[in-house]
């Protein structure tokens, strides 16, 4: 397992040197309007770096390489998992750094408020990652990317027609809020088990 993920890391290296330039530039901007909401583009970059090494193994043909090795169908779907998880870690904790410099007290925001933040832009990215991986392993990497297009614009839309709109919803209490994280956490992760053995059946059944 620890070759596999070595593996894509080495392949990305070119890719990673870019992705270094896009989190940069973002980064300064949320230090310079002190806003972090577009740090949520770390979350979307972070999964994209996972897209791109499941591209590079299509070009190279590397699971039909891999499958002649005593490496298992399974151990290719679970480097793929963590090798998008250890990106996220990454992505949450380059947003960390971002608001530790852009203090609280120039974002008018507590510590707490900015934690659960960064919290809910984690937990989307491990949410479109369990969305996004099972369709690129049934289709394809290109279609994957495709298919998480679309599930980020349906909701960012939607946001925007909100904004622009005259509805208002009043504020959670407390203990919604509580239970609301409890809740979230345990459907993030029937989602992301669901998604994994989603994935594994269907490498295992896929012919190359």
């Amino acid at each position: 397992m620890k070759g596999l993920l070595l593996k894509d890391i080495y392949c990305l290296k070119k890719s990673l040197k870019i992705y270094g330039i896009i989190f940069l530039f973002y980064g300064y901007w949320c230090y310079s309007v002190k806003d972090i909401s577009m740090a949520a583009m770390f979350t979307f970059l972070s999964i994209m770096l996972s897209i791109s090494s499941m591209s590079y193994d299509e070009f190279y043909k590397w699971d039909i390489f891999a499958l002649t090795t005593p490496v298992k169908r399974k151990e290719l779907v679970l480097s793929k998992y963590l090798l998008g998880y250890f990106f996220i870690i990454v992505g949450t904790w380059i947003t960390l750094t971002i608001a530790f410099f852009v203090t609280p007290q120039r974002l008018e925001m507590t510590w707490m408020e900015i934690m659960m933040i960064i919290g809910t832009y984690a937990s989307i990215g491990l949410f479109y990652q369990s969305l996004v991986f099972p369709i690129i392993f049934k289709f394809g990497p290109e279609k994957g990317r495709i298919a998480m297009f679309i599930l980020f614009a349906i909701p960012s839309l939607f946001i925007i027609f909100f904004a622009k709109s005259s509805m208002t919803m009043p504020l959670p209490g407390k203990e919604f809020l509580q239970n609301g994280i409890v809740f979230g956490i345990l459907f993030l992760f029937i989602i992301e088990v669901s998604s994994i053995v989603l994935s594994i059946k269907i490498m295992e059944k896929k012919e190359f």
